[in-house]
């Protein structure tokens, strides 16, 4: 029997620890990429929560103006940001409300959450008219700024 060189068995477990630190590297990877994803999804789902509740309070700040109108018809707020609309612990702003005679067209603002650089804003302008003594929407829409 022929005796084994030491130099050429050196070579052995070469090939199983590339593949080791290959394999490893790979599926460190993945881990990374799949719990990033997981995070920034995390953060879109807060952010749509945010404009959810920004645009229950504009409604709720239309709703507001709506009465106010219905109560005075010559209804105007202050001077921008305009008349601040408590809603629960929340608030919102009746911006302007346009118009001598009807229709009239109602701007208003909520952001949410008030104290955060993640806030969500949302701008209505909504125009209204009377039908029989009463108040009715012709128009509701969202948009970009107020003047």
């Amino acid at each position: 029997m022929k005796p084994q060189n030491i130099l050429e068995n050196s070579q052995d477990g070469f090939v199983a620890l590339i593949s080791a630190i290959i394999i490893g590297a790979v599926l460190v990877a993945i881990t990374f990429a799949l719990g990033f994803s997981s995070f920034i999804s995390r953060a879109n789902i807060l952010d749509v929560e945010f404009k959810e509740k920004s645009i229950g309070l504009a409604e709720a700040c239309v709703d507001a103006a709506i009465i106010l109108l219905q109560g005075n018809s010559g209804y105007v707020p202050v001077a921008p940001p305009g008349d601040l609309i408590p809603v629960g612990s929340d608030s919102c702003y009746v911006w302007s409300v346009d118009g001598v005679s009807w229709p009239k067209t109602i701007r208003v603002q909520a952001k949410y959450p008030l104290v955060s650089n993640k806030s969500a804003y949302t701008n209505l302008e909504v125009v209204v008219s009377t039908l029989a003594d009463e108040v009715v929407v012709n128009s509701w829409k969202e948009i970009l700024s107020l003047p």
